[in-house]
């Protein structure tokens, strides 16, 4: 078998061993030559293929892990946006209510000053003066009476508004928290997927280590001869 058939077996074999959902090796090639600065994880102990792998799997992972982010974020916006709404219309429809019940209050009291009885035209002095006065008082009573009651009635509206946007207020502190909690998960759940591909990527893509060269491991070792041979071998 011939090196490039060789390493063509190679390829094929690890390309049938490493299948993930995140590798698709009819487009890995051509992203890879897009995209040859890789950064992360290191690249230096994988084969040029194991780099290609890893460059596509990688960006194909950082997709899906945007794309489920902003899934997330646009959940949250969503929630936020209704809850908001629901407030809104809340408030919308106390203010409404008091409205409709400073106008019927309002009514009533007309009303109620117009059926006071009129002085009468025959009484004089003392006699119409008391009267006049019982009728001032009759009248100063019905509307403290609507002021009290417009009053408490409006005391309540501003307690179901505070209480609406303390629910609100309450429901996006939740809404948020949740978002950061699971906007952490997919984070770490993410890079765990990272790390799982690129040790699949690794197992069956590192670079085999140079032997030293230069040295022969079988040299003879030199025979040793005392200093007389020397001096009498010609």
């Amino acid at each position: 078998m011939e090196v490039s058939d060789f390493s063509e077996h190679k390829v094929n074999d690890f390309l049938e061993h490493y299948a993930s959902q995140f590798y698709n090796p009819a487009k890995a090639h051509d992203y890879y030559e897009k995209h040859k600065d890789l950064k992360g994880r290191s690249t230096a102990v994988l084969t040029d293929k194991g780099k290609e792998t890893w460059a596509y799997t990688k960006n194909s992972i950082s997709e899906k892990k945007k794309a489920d982010l902003e899934a997330a974020q646009k959940k949250q916006e969503a929630i936020i946006k209704s809850s908001q709404e629901k407030a809104t219309a809340t408030l919308a429809s106390i203010a409404a209510k008091l409205k409709t019940f400073r106008k019927t209050l309002s009514e009533q009291t007309t009303s109620k000053i117009a059926a006071v009885p009129p002085i009468s035209s025959g009484l004089t002095g003392e006699d119409r003066v008391k009267a006049m006065a019982k009728r001032k008082q009759q009248i100063e009573s019905i509307r403290n009476e609507s002021t009290n009651t417009t009053t408490a009635q409006e005391n309540s509206a501003n307690s179901e508004r505070e209480s609406t946007r303390t629910a609100l207020k309450s429901v996006l502190t939740g809404i948020r928290s949740s978002y950061k909690s699971t906007r952490g998960k997919l984070t770490t759940d993410y890079e765990a997927t990272y790390q799982k591909e690129y040790t699949s990527i690794l197992k069956e893509n590192t670079k085999a280590k140079k032997g030293k060269s230069g040295k022969s491991g079988s040299s003879e070792k030199k025979t040793s001869h005392p200093l007389s041979y020397y001096m009498t071998k010609k």
